[in-house]
């Protein structure tokens, strides 16, 4: 399941991955995404992995299709993650060629926020 959390606000999109994510999760997500699609500042993202166990048969493939229509206005992500993800932490790098990504561990939510906000 995805959640938009309260911090999503502006450039600033915060957004919790948790349980197993499906094809609908990707589905019901994204048109909640779309005021931020056609945002003209860079976006800023922290993705919260915390929680996630995986992803069901054909639901990371779904998600392709989200991150290439944001992968052009995303200019910072921050992943939260502890050791299992680091693989797809280093996919979402590269397909995120032109914006900064970098991973945090799980307890370290607020240097996360700090580097996001970071000018």
């Amino acid at each position: 399941m995805f959640q938009l959390l309260p911090e999503s606000e502006g450039r600033y999109l915060d957004i919790k991955a948790s349980g197993w994510l499906s094809e609908a999760d990707y589905d019901a997500f994204e048109p909640r995404l779309e005021p931020w699609f056609d945002q003209t500042a860079p976006l800023r993202v922290l993705i919260d992995w915390r929680d996630l166990e995986g992803w069901e048969k054909g639901a990371k493939y779904v998600g392709i299709s989200t991150t290439m229509r944001t992968r052009g206005i995303v200019e910072r992500m921050a992943i939260i993650t502890g050791d299992r993800w680091l693989d797809d932490v280093v996919r979402l790098t590269e397909t995120f060629g032109n914006a900064q990504v970098q991973r945090f561990k799980p307890e370290e939510n607020d240097l996360a926020w700090e580097w996001l906000k970071r000018e």
